[in-house]
């Protein structure tokens, strides 16, 4: 299955920042290519009947909707540039970075869930409930995050607000928050952060629908939140997030 033309946006615009502000398709097509890293050759070599490929066709509509958003500029002819809307998109300004650390927590836990994304569909069955699929994520990242050296307790959850509390040996000290949203819709994830506000990062997997992105978004700049995110395959996408102090 391809992404969505919505899913492929911000991969869109990290890949022109990648090349520098602007880039012709041919390089641009394998930079977004690369941040998908469950679409197969089968899904690349996928024709339309037309006889065009399906999967440059789709990075090409999506492009056509950042143009008229504003985030695609006018070029010449067979190159594509980003304006400042889109970088302001998907670029940090000063005050909203992340640590090196926390950037290390969302590698962990992407690093651990890209290729056991087949365990979502599981756990996402109506049988485990809710809490299936945050319990298997929440282990399995203590774990990861413990091969990576950092100290990783439930002790004293209930006063940081949070499922776990990250420290290592250079003094950091995060209280995590975990959520996961299996249906797609996006007010769930926003209930979790609101209901957590001594949390110092969250950490969201979700299922996406057609307003997911959109919604998120919309919330994160309403209520000052910094972001960063990383498609796991189509359909579900990988989180992080603090409030911005």
């Amino acid at each position: 299955m391809l992404p969505t033309q919505k899913e492929i946006e911000i991969p869109l615009l990290e890949a022109l920042i990648e090349l520098g502000g602007k880039g012709r398709p041919n390089d641009i097509y394998p930079l977004v290519t690369k941040r998908f890293p469950a679409i197969t050759d089968d899904d690349l070599t996928w024709a339309l009947k037309t006889g065009g490929n399906r999967w440059t066709n789709r990075i090409q509509f999506t492009r056509r909707s950042l143009k008229v958003k504003g985030e695609i500029g006018e070029s010449p002819r067979g190159i594509w540039a980003i304006t400042d809307k889109g970088r302001k998109r998907v670029e940090p300004r000063p005050g909203e970075s992340f640590s090196n650390k926390e950037l290390e927590i969302l590698a962990t836990a992407y690093e651990t869930l890209v290729g056991r994304t087949h365990v979502f569909d599981v756990l996402s069955a109506k049988k485990w409930g809710a809490t299936g699929i945050q319990n298997w994520v929440q282990t399995e990242l203590i774990v990861a995050l413990i091969d990576r050296g950092f100290d990783v307790t439930t002790r004293g959850k209930i006063k940081r607000d949070c499922d776990i509390i990250v420290k290592d040996n250079s003094g950091l000290d995060l209280g995590v928050e975990l959520k996961t949203g299996t249906s797609g819709g996006y007010k769930f994830l926003l209930q979790g952060i609101a209901g957590h506000p001594g949390a110092d990062l969250f950490l969201l997997v979700t299922r996406l629908d057609k307003n997911t992105i959109s919604g998120l978004e919309q919330y994160f700049s309403n209520d000052k939140f910094t972001h960063k995110q990383k498609m796991l395959r189509p359909g579900w996408m990988l989180i992080i997030a603090k409030k911005i102090k």
